[in-house]
């Protein structure tokens, strides 16, 4: 399992491309609100070859508030980082984005894991929204400080 901190960080990336395609927004959008090297790196996890949108992609354009094709993308992401955690850089360089983008407010939002969960933030702002946060064995522990 990867570390909560790629976790949260994958919940937030794929809660955002959600977000943008509710609002009838196109993955190229999407893309727009990031670096050329992260858009290198994300861009063959969602399109194919010939650019069309891989079948989680697809799913999630169509039902964007759906659970499963939300948690599918997120699956996706975290086994792309499992291959290569040299990717980590590019998942944070985005989270970082949409940290900015909702005015520092973090969101912890559908966090799944076996073990303890531990995640600790540093922000300008100390606000959060927490849900759905679950362990199966163990403790939650969400410590934010303002910086």
């Amino acid at each position: 399992m990867e570390p909560v901190a790629s976790t949260a960080m994958i919940s937030a990336l794929v809660g955002y491309l959600a977000k943008k395609l509710k609002e009838k927004k196109s993955l190229t959008d999407f893309f727009s609100d990031f670096t050329d090297a992260t858009v290198r790196w994300i861009r063959p996890l969602f399109l194919t070859d010939d650019e069309k949108p891989k079948e989680p992609i697809e799913d999630l354009t169509s039902a964007p508030d759906e659970k499963l094709n939300i948690e599918a993308v997120e699956i996706m992401l975290a086994k792309a980082l499992k291959k290569d955690p040299s990717m980590e850089i590019h998942l944070k360089n985005m989270y970082d984005v949409i940290k900015d983008k909702y005015d520092n407010t973090l969101i912890f939002e559908d966090i799944k894991a076996a073990k303890d969960i531990e995640f600790h933030a540093e922000q300008e702002k100390s606000e959060a929204i927490i849900k759905g946060i679950e362990s199966d064995q163990g403790k939650i522990n969400i410590v934010i400080k303002q910086k």
